[in-house]
């Protein structure tokens, strides 16, 4: 059997010193996750909400700038009701609702990010 040379053991090191530099190279290369979702960061009526008194209106806030283009269609006890003009400012979706009845309500919405990412989700209440 052969003995190691003194330098051999500088050698493995700088070889493996070299392999740590090229791992490290190639896990910093690697791409972040984006924060590239629509979130819905809180609204009002909050979803799950008890109310004393029917909203007026629905504030939906965002984790992100929205497009101009959002859907939202509120449903109560009877089916399907007509709220006022959706509004999308910013992160912000507003829309004046109908007076109603005591009952359960629910606020199915579509979004979709300024930078083309979808959301579809609802809320619901209790008046």
């Amino acid at each position: 059997m052969k003995a190691l040379s003194a330098s051999a053991p500088r050698a493995i090191a700088r070889l493996a010193a070299c392999l740590l530099m090229i791992a490290v190279g190639v896990v910093a290369s690697l791409p972040l996750p984006a924060q590239a979702h629509v979130l819905l960061l809180r609204s009002d009526p909050a979803d799950g909400s008890v109310l004393k008194e029917a909203p007026t209106r629905a504030v939906f806030e965002f984790n992100q700038p929205l497009a101009p283009t959002a859907y939202v269609i509120l449903t109560g006890p009877d089916g399907p009701l007509t709220t006022g003009p959706v509004k999308v400012q910013a992160k912000t979706l507003t829309l004046t609702l109908p007076k109603v009845t005591d009952g359960r309500y629910r606020l199915a919405y579509r979004v979709i990010s300024a930078s083309g990412h979808p959301l579809t989700n609802s809320i619901s209440y209790v008046v």
